[in-house]
């Protein structure tokens, strides 16, 4: 279970841009349940799974039905995670100070009626030689059929900087809203650094039939190549939703895309959630397998800072749709 939970907490850091202010001590004061768990990890794992699968029992939008998402065929290969060994965050020298480790931390607690989980960052170093896996939506789990690519990672390399417990930072919160999502809120979760030998996504099939053109039918992937990410943090938040709708309900906004199917992932984001990157480089490949190799290009990016806003129009989240076609 251990392993499991470190799992979990580990691969939420990348795939998020999320927020929360802060809790002060006099809110924490108000917070039931003060027992929680500590978890020193040093885990090293293959890891296979034929169906893996998130269901969100109340869909998206009033009148919507139940929908899933997941991964089928997910293939881990040598996924190492232990504590830091390096860790020295003003590089003034050569030697770790161990006062700054950090453990897996994971609390449970209720504020205003509401009952999240905390998870504390850990200060963790995370290595993989690879993984690939199909990523699939459908209506249930024995019916999670709507491909929308492979999903293949290789040579990855990232270390996490801990909590910090009287800032109120580093800590990840989950949480539910309606009758069946996900809230996930960061308060400035910092990736020291995040490097990947390669990341692409593949198009088993092509380019799909019935927009005017005969080539491009076989198998292709777009990735990156040498990804190199220094000093990420995320402060924001962010709500997801599976739902399927009626493809026949032509007054459903998101039809107008008729070949999308009727399962989809919705994924909101909070207002004011911010992305800084201290810097980023990597090469645009693209290849008909995961060795990739048709080199586009080069990209290169310095001291960026992205803040997420609501829509000016509606005053809503601004948000993601992701269907398979």
């Amino acid at each position: 279970m251990k392993k499991v939970l470190t799992f979990l907490a580990i691969m939420l850091l990348p795939m998020s841009v999320m927020a929360m202010t802060p809790v002060t001590d006099n809110d924490l004061a108000n917070v039931t349940g003060q027992a929680g768990v500590s978890i020193n990890v040093d885990v090293t794992m293959d890891l296979n799974i034929d169906v893996a699968a998130w269901g969100d029992s109340d869909g998206f939008l009033a009148g919507s039905s139940a929908g899933w998402v997941g991964v089928t065929t997910l293939a881990v290969n040598t996924l190492h995670i232990w504590p830091r060994t390096d860790y020295n965050p003003d590089l003034a020298g050569t030697t770790a100070d161990p006062t700054l480790y950090r453990l897996l931390t994971i609390d449970v607690g209720t504020e205003g009626g509401v009952t999240k989980v905390q998870i504390g960052i850990p200060t963790l170093t995370v290595t993989m030689y690879s993984m690939d896996a199909n990523v699939e939506l459908g209506a249930d789990t024995s019916s999670l059929n709507q491909l929308m690519g492979t999903l293949y990672i290789a040579g990855l390399n990232m270390a996490t900087t801990g909590y910090d417990k009287s800032a109120g930072t580093g800590f990840v919160y989950i949480y539910a809203h309606g009758n069946s999502g996900v809230d996930i809120d960061l308060v400035e979760v910092n990736i020291a650094y995040l490097k990947i030998d390669t990341v692409a996504w593949g198009d088993v099939d092509g380019l799909a039939a019935g927009y005017g053109h005969t080539c491009g039918m076989l198998p292709g992937y777009v990735g990156l190549s040498d990804l190199d990410i220094e000093d990420i943090t995320v402060n924001g938040g962010i709500t997801i939703d599976v739902g399927s709708n009626d493809t026949a309900d032509t007054a459903c906004i998101y039809n107008y895309a008729p070949d999308h199917g009727v399962t989809f992932v919705a994924i909101g984001i909070k207002d004011a959630t911010s992305l800084s990157i201290g810097s980023l480089s990597a090469a645009v490949e693209l290849g008909t397998d995961t060795s990739l190799g048709q080199k586009l290009g080069d990209i290169y990016v310095s001291d960026m800072t992205a803040t997420i806003k609501n829509n000016t129009l509606t005053g809503t989240n601004s948000f993601v749709h992701i269907f398979a076609h």
